[in-house]
């Protein structure tokens, strides 16, 4: 039994389908790390049942699903089939090939199949287990398991014999024996309850079931009883139905009666109804109508003699009318006074230009002229000086501010200044033998470059420089000792530098801008370059903001970017802003210049303002001078303008009191004409209305007349319709009395029809009940009794005692039924059913028990066959691990030993190891060769005394030289010729051992790609010195050179 062959699909880093042949003997499988030749390890130990994902090399089960990369998408699935030759029948199968595939799905849905049928894992791992492939899988050495073999307790040491010697199935045999005998210790626990329970139920049963048998008996006689009073029930009902129809006939007669009656008055009522509606037909409205207008003409008349009389008074106003004669008088009395007034002369009035007076106007008019031109001169002059005071006021303000500003700034920086230099500690370092100072004090920087040479350093320009290590030590003790912070660099054994990698693009390297000051040490000026260029050698400074940093950051990772603003980005951090003491003092030293120029300005502002001041103060004296000037010359012009003026005033006073009283006479004559004129011809038009009054009064007096002759048309005409009204209303009186002796009538038939048809509801409705009482009756009898009415009817009647009727009975029956109380019905089914059920528990309870018993012994045999099995396995283990310890340390000694040889169920594996020459207490004092080699002593120990089919290794030889790496070919050699050997490994001399060499690789798609040597070529190649080391698999030699054959291997 070997394996034949192995393929992967989506597996970890096998996105592509690879397939591995393998042959008996020795197959190595090579590669660079992480080409995937693990995988391979993970994927054997997978198919053959692998659970736990750390077991893989994982956190999740998913994990074995290739999860993509920047190429290739994500699967969603993996799979692996691993074809195992059993010609030699190891396996118990009748095929000559057994094809074990495991599926896993990205949701994490999981398959097994047996030569293509799906099968659970406990069919694989029963399979396998003859073939000494566990659980464990013992037989697969993983990477870091060597390790593990060292560093697991004693029990797990012991897991490992146990799986090789096949005890793992008797412990499956006994764990399932103890589940069935936890299983049967609680099917007795349940069976000793359930018998106690049933036991306890029985005597109640008892008591029940004869109380039934009881009730059985009387019920049985009550229903006798019942249906013989349910037929005479029916009986009574049937009577009373009949007396119930005699009456229904009755009723319905009277009913039908009553009905023929209303007609007849319904016809009567009709007939006289459309009388009265005829009589109410009739116009009504024409008595009122008539009398309405006989009022009308009445008001007529009334108006029209009323008309009559305002003509009258209106003539007679007109002909007594004197007005014209008044205002005619009027018109003429008050012209003669209007001419009077314009007769009369008018006064002079005075002249405005008086000969006194006329030169002194012309002479104080040119002085005032002059005086106001002065005036104005003088006024330009003066806000001219003022502007300029103004600006110089504003000027000098300005340059204080900016001075004050400058101030503070000045003060904040010499504060950070003298911060920084606190920080460096090197107050605190004075004295101190070997202290050269600060570096920010032993160096020059350009100007402008100094927040980005302190970007660059990062904060060392503020440490203090010594001379040595030893004087770094002092300096550092003094600091802690006086609990001052402070940074120290040494000069000593300074790293060579250089050059940097980094192209500088569009940006510039800082170290050209920053030189060692000419007061420095002269012993140390080299030291200190070389400083330097370790510190600020690598960083470049980007044009443009802290933005241009961050790109170029972005594309190179490695490198130093800054800025001149101070930002600074590297490897491990980004900053913002500059914070270094370099800065600061550049910082301090602008703001002392500008501080200088802002003292300077502001001096000549203040004796530009007080110039301005003076110049003001002048023209502000020769304004007030031309203005007082000038008021005085408009004072005596204002004297002599008001005399003059006092005069004209009196004269047109006059002139204006004349011109009021010749203006108010002449609107009194207008007013007068207009009269007049008005009044002429109203008396025209009176006549003209007179006459018309005339016209009116004799219309008036005929339509009087008119009016008179037909009220009394209409008077005659309303006493006819009266006469007419008074008989059609007696003719209405007698047709409604009429109507109401019809309508009560008919509600006397009405009611008769009422009552007997309440009646027949009457009837309807005890029928209806006895009809319910029957029906109920009847489905008592059939529910209770399982009779028809015919059977109760014709029921005889029941064995009664003396003196007793059947209803009597019936009650005595009840009544016992009642003292009786409730009972189970079901008492005498349940009290059978619960002795039979008794009885089957005691027969299951001494079956379970004498289960239990076989179970012991079962359990105590499987003891002792893991007992003897293991013993034997232990002495073959240990054996054997002694003669192969002895192998692989010449000269040295190593056995096994039990925790607790009394105890060869549970205890567990002690290693006990001496290499030649030395004295061990602890296995971890073993070199990293040594523990491999006592690790592969102990797993080739098991492997010799219980062989498996195959082995499978990975990187098990990896710590060990070459002579132990002999060692360790020879076991391989020896092991070779029972079992087939995978082996996965770096060592070229393990290559030359392989009968089949595969390599692994990983090109750019990002999947592993399996290739294969033919044994030939692979020998020539070994041969040659071509065969590839660790880091230069197969897998990337060109094929004609090495004949490579993808995903197939040598037949």
């Amino acid at each position: 039994m070997f394996l034949r062959s192995l393929t992967l699909s989506g597996f970890k880093s096998f996105a592509d389908t690879a397939t591995l042949t393998f042959e008996p003997g020795v197959t190595v499988v090579v590669g660079p790390n992480g080409s995937g030749k693990s995988n391979v390890v993970d994927a054997i130990a997978w198919v053959l049942g692998a659970q736990g994902p750390r077991a893989l090399r994982g956190q999740r089960m998913d994990d074995v699903v290739f999860a993509g990369t920047d190429r290739r998408t994500a699967l969603g699935r993996a799979q692996v089939t691993l074809i195992i030759d059993n010609e030699s029948q190891t396996l118990p199968t009748q095929t000559a090939e057994v094809a074990i595939t495991r599926t896993l799905f990205r949701s994490g849905e999981s398959e097994y199949a047996l030569n293509g049928t799906p099968c659970r894992l406990l069919d694989l791992q029963e399979l396998l287990n003859d073939a000494g492939v566990g659980r464990q899988q013992h037989i697969i050495v993983a990477q870091g398991q060597i390790e593990q073999v060292l560093a697991a307790r004693p029990e797990e040491r012991r897991a490992l014999i146990e799986e090789a010697a096949g005890v793992l199935k008797f412990r499956r045999r006994k764990e399932r024996a103890e589940r069935r005998l936890e299983s049967t210790e609680a099917n007795v626990t349940r069976l000793v309850d359930l018998q106690r329970e049933l036991r306890r139920q029985l005597r109640p049963l008892e008591r029940q079931a004869t109380a039934a048998r009881r009730h059985q008996e009387i019920s049985a006689e009550l229903v006798e009883v019942q249906l013989y009073n349910a037929g005479r029930e029916l009986a009574a009902h049937q009577e009373a139905q009949s007396t119930s129809d005699a009456r229904r006939v009755t009723f319905a007669a009277r009913q039908e009666a009553a009905a023929a009656s209303i007609s007849d008055i319904d016809g009567a009522i009709d007939d006289a109804q459309s009388q009265l509606a005829q009589l109410s037909a009739e116009p009504a409205d024409r008595l009122p109508r008539a009398v309405s207008l006989s009022e009308r003409a009445r008001g007529l008349i009334g108006q029209t003699y009323e008309r009559m009389r305002s003509v009258e008074r209106e003539r007679n106003a007109l002909l007594d009318s004197d007005v014209v004669v008044t205002l005619t008088d009027e018109h003429a009395r008050v012209s003669a006074e209007l001419a009077e007034i314009d007769a009369a002369p008018a006064q002079a009035v005075p002249s405005k230009e008086q000969p006194d007076e006329a030169s002194l106007e012309t002479g104080d008019d040119a002085a005032v002229n002059a005086a106001e031109e002065a005036r104005a001169g003088a006024e330009a002059r003066l806000a001219a000086a003022a502007a300029t005071l103004s600006h110089a006021d504003e000027h000098q303000r300005g340059a204080a501010e900016e001075l004050q500003h400058w101030i503070g700034r000045f003060e904040a920086l010499a504060s950070a200044v003298a911060a920084a230099r606190t920080d460096s500690g090197i107050a605190a370092l004075d004295g101190v033998a070997g202290v050269v100072g600060v570096l920010d004090d032993l160096v020059t920087v350009d100007g402008g470059w100094e927040a980005a040479v302190e970007a660059a350093a990062d904060g060392a320009m503020s440490a203090v420089v010594v001379r040595d290590d030893s004087a770094a030590a002092a300096a550092l003790a003094v600091l802690a000792d006086g609990d001052t912070s402070g940074s120290v660099i040494s000069l000593d054994k300074l790293p060579a530098a250089r050059e940097s990698s980094h192209q500088a693009a569009d940006g510039e390297f800082v170290r050209p801008h920053l030189q060692v000051a000419a007061d420095a040490p002269e012993w140390c000026r080299n030291e200190l370059e070389t400083l330097l260029d370790a510190i600020v050698g690598a960083a470049i400074c980007v044009p443009g903001d802290w933005s241009s940093a961050y790109d170029r950051a972005q594309a190179d990772r490695d490198a130093v970017f800054v800025t001149a603003n101070g930002d600074r980005f590297g490897p491990r951090r980004w900053r913002i802003g500059s914070t270094g003491p370099a800065a600061a003092t550049a910082a301090l030293d602008h703001a002392r210049g500008r501080i200088d120029e802002l003292t300077h300005d502001h001096r000549q502002a203040a004796a530009a303002w007080a110039s301005a001041q003076q110049a003001h103060g002048a023209a502000l004296d020769a304004f007030q001078q031309a203005q007082r000037t000038a008021e005085t010359l408009r004072r005596r012009i204002a004297t002599a303008a008001a005399r003059q003026s006092a005069q004209v005033q009196a004269a047109h006073d006059r002139a204006a009191a004349q011109q009021q009283r010749r203006s108010a006479l002449a609107e009194r004559l207008g007013a007068i004409s207009q009269r007049l004129a008005g009044h002429e011809s109203s008396h025209a038009a009176a006549v003209a209305r007179l006459d018309r009054a005339e016209v009116i009064v004799s219309g008036l007096d005929r339509l009087a007349l008119l009016l008179s002759q037909h009220r009394q048309r209409l008077d005659a005409e309303a006493r006819h319709l009266r006469s007419r009204h008074e008989a059609r209303t007696e003719l209405i009186r007698q047709l409604t009395e009429r109507l109401d002796a019809l309508r009560h009538e008919r509600d006397a038939a009405a009611s008769r029809q009422e009552q007997s048809r309440t009646e027949l509801a009457a009837l309807d409705v005890a029928e209806a009940e006895r009809r319910t009482k029957r029906d109920a009756l009847i489905s008592a009898l059939r529910a209770d009794f399982d009779a028809d009415p015919a059977m109760a009817l014709a029921a005889s009647p029941p064995r009664l005692p003396d003196g007793v009727t059947a209803s009597a009975h019936e009650r005595a029956l009840r009544a016992d039924l009642n003292r009786l109380g409730p009972v189970n019905p079901l008492a005498l089914s349940e009290y059978e059913e619960a002795s039979e059920r008794f009885e089957f528990v005691a027969t299951q309870l001494a079956d379970v028990r004498n289960s239990r018993r076989e179970l012991h012994k079962v359990i105590r045999a499987i003891d002792a066959e893991i007992i003897a099995t293991f013993a034997d396995a232990f002495e073959d283990v240990a054996r054997n691990f002694a003669q192969l310890f002895s192998t692989l340390f010449p000269g040295g000694t190593g056995r096994l030993s039990l925790t607790d040889p009394e105890e060869l169920l549970t205890c567990g594996v002690e290693l006990d190891v001496r290499p030649a020459g030395k004295r061990i207490g602890r296995l971890s004092l073993l070199s990293g060769g040594e523990r491999s080699l006592v690790a592969l002593a102990y797993l080739f120990a098991v492997f010799r005394s219980r062989p498996s089919p195959f082995y499978v290794l990975d990187e098990v030889e990896a710590a060990l030289d070459d002579l132990n790496l002999q060692r360790f070919l020879d076991l391989v050699a020896e092991f070779r010729r029972e079992s087939q050997l995978i082996i996965v490994s770096h060592q070229r001399r393990t290559m030359e051992s392989a009968d089949v060499l595969y390599g692994v690789s990983m090109p750019p798609g990002g999947s592993s790609v399996v290739v294969s040597e033919r044994p030939s070529q692979a020998a020539a190649l070994i041969a040659a010195g071509g065969s590839p080391g660790p880091d230069e698999p197969m897998a990337e030699q060109p094929p004609s050179e090495y004949g490579r054959e993808p995903a197939t291997a040598p037949r």
